[in-house]
């Protein structure tokens, strides 16, 4: 990391590091060895009261001007969800896979692109937070459940697409009543067998992003043209845009 790199939120970077175990500050050093950059750690609670929004639809985001964390920077940090995404930065950051993103910003685009590249990310980086000594199943149990019981879909097709990505993620959770929850609904719209093919689909295709994009678009019926993946090189602030 260039020693000349300004750290914007010291105090949240300590109990970041305070909170994290070591081989997370492996995670950390292996990013900020690639981008030349320290990884920004920003206080949810501070930047909503600035009235900033969070830097992303989630809490990390990485482009040419660097890699930046959200931390809901309460009593305590919670070290597995930081890790989280710090997995996410990695991927992006140190091995170099492409983000997914709208070719266009149009319409919903922005957010559907993003909210499918998360999907698809979290096949790789969720079990990697074991490797860490977190149990990320119950989360994503409770994730599982409220996909299929939630009533705020603002479509059929929402609905449709909302399932079969959420079907994605018993790829590595194992709670068995919230798998009987998720088929159940799944049934419900006769798409069982769908959801059934696209998750061990993306599962078969993950280490290709290219792949694993055309396979998830192609099971929500979107064109490829709506979609582009980007290449962020902290280190040069530039970027690499390419069309599937």
């Amino acid at each position: 990391m260039d020693e000349s790199t300004e750290v914007f939120d010291l105090e949240t970077r300590r109990r970041v590091l305070l909170a994290v175990p070591p081989s997370v500050h492996e995670v950390l050093a292996r990013i900020e060895a690639q981008s030349g950059r320290a990884v920004q750690f920003l206080d949810a609670h501070r930047l909503k009261a600035s009235g900033i929004e969070n830097p992303g639809l989630d809490a990390s985001l990485v482009n040419e001007f660097g890699a930046f964390v959200t931390v809901e920077n309460g009593d305590a940090i919670d070290a597995n969800a930081v890790t989280h995404e710090l997995l996410h930065v990695h991927r992006y950051v140190v091995e170099g896979v492409p983000q997914m993103d709208a070719a266009l910003d149009v319409g919903h685009d922005v957010e559907l692109m993003a909210s499918i590249d998360n999907v698809l990310e979290h096949l790789i980086i969720v079990p990697r937070e074991k490797e860490h000594g977190f149990n990320p199943d119950p989360h994503w149990s409770a994730q599982l459940i409220q996909t299929f019981t939630r009533n705020d879909y603002r479509s059929a097709d929402h609905k449709r697409a909302g399932y079969l990505l959420g079907w994605t993620v018993t790829s590595y959770c194992t709670d068995q009543h919230a798998r009987a929850v998720g088929l159940e609904a799944l049934q419900s719209l006769g798409i069982q067998r769908e959801a059934r093919l696209l998750r061990d689909s993306l599962w078969k295709a993950r280490t290709s992003k290219e792949r694993m994009v055309k396979t998830a678009l192609a099971a929500l019926g979107i064109s490829e043209q709506r979609a582009i993946l980007v290449r962020y090189d902290i280190r040069q602030g530039s970027k690499d845009v390419r069309p599937l």
